[in-house]
């Protein structure tokens, strides 16, 4: 996948409110977007405020990373983004012929790629609008990712929580994989605690995990143990995720050759 940065178009974002408002009316939308678009700017901010990790890198596997940043959101600067894309992107680079498929809306945010994308609540042309539970591909994929999404599913939408669909959307991330394929998922912790804990209890299990840890509010960030970023709190020093998770899953998820592993 070539890292050749985008801009989405401002369709995207007005298509979504159009949809807000059809749905939930103006005095719901407002109640939400204010206080979102308050918590983006401070996001930006804060953002803009880490640009002096452009010309740095971080370490995982034993692998010197660069932080990544885009133009298209100085928000990226301030999040987890800004280490969990220059991973995944290795890994896909490392693939060139896989046939990918993304769940949840994130690469071509920032990217251009050819992969298919799987959201169900993303309204850009092209996107499969699939709820990933139940959701079977007409051939296998040879490469399946997953970059700050797991954690949601269930968590974020509808009226009640479902603590155990992310597990039923894992279970059935595994299922689009072709026999010798790889599941690379990427997730904030200390967001789902329900999703934590069955990580914890092995309930959701990788057959190789790598894990990162913010160092404080200007998001430079270092490779951690498990129990050091499953403490880590959520939303402290800077907005998101302080802690992250990269799970693998597949045949050659131990494969010393991949990114993210040790050489």
């Amino acid at each position: 996948m070539k890292a050749v940065l985008v801009r989405p178009p401002a369709s995207r974002s007005l298509a979504k409110l159009r949809t807000a408002l059809a749905e939930k009316g103006l005095g719901n939308v407002l109640r939400r977007v204010v206080p979102a678009a308050l918590w983006r700017l401070a996001e930006t901010v804060h953002g803009l405020a880490c640009r002096h990790l452009k010309s740095r890198s971080f370490i995982l596997g034993g692998r010197s990373y660069p932080y990544f940043s885009s133009q298209v959101s100085p928000v990226s600067w301030a999040s987890e983004r800004t280490v969990e894309i220059p991973v995944v992107l290795e890994i896909l680079g490392s693939r060139p012929r896989a046939r990918v498929l993304e769940v949840g809306n994130v690469l071509k945010v920032f990217v251009e790629g050819e992969h298919d994308v799987l959201d169900k609540y993303d309204q850009t042309p092209g996107i499969i609008r699939r709820d990933i539970v139940g959701f079977r591909p007409d051939r296998p994929y040879d490469l399946v990712v997953c970059i700050s999404t797991l954690e949601h599913v269930g968590w974020d939408f509808g009226e009640a929580r479902e603590p155990r669909r992310a597990l039923a959307a894992f279970h059935a991330m595994r299922e689009c994989l072709a026999p010798d394929g790889l599941l690379v998922v990427t997730l904030g912790l200390g967001y789902n605690e329900a999703l934590d804990r069955m990580i914890d209890d092995g309930v959701v299990s990788f057959d190789r995990r790598l894990c990162l840890r913010r160092l404080g509010w200007r998001n430079a960030w270092r490779e951690a143990t498990w129990e050091e970023a499953r403490v880590a709190p959520y939303d402290h020093r800077g907005p998101t995720a302080n802690g992250l998770l990269i799970g693998l899953v597949g045949a050659v998820a131990s494969d010393n050759s991949l990114p993210g592993s040790a050489p």
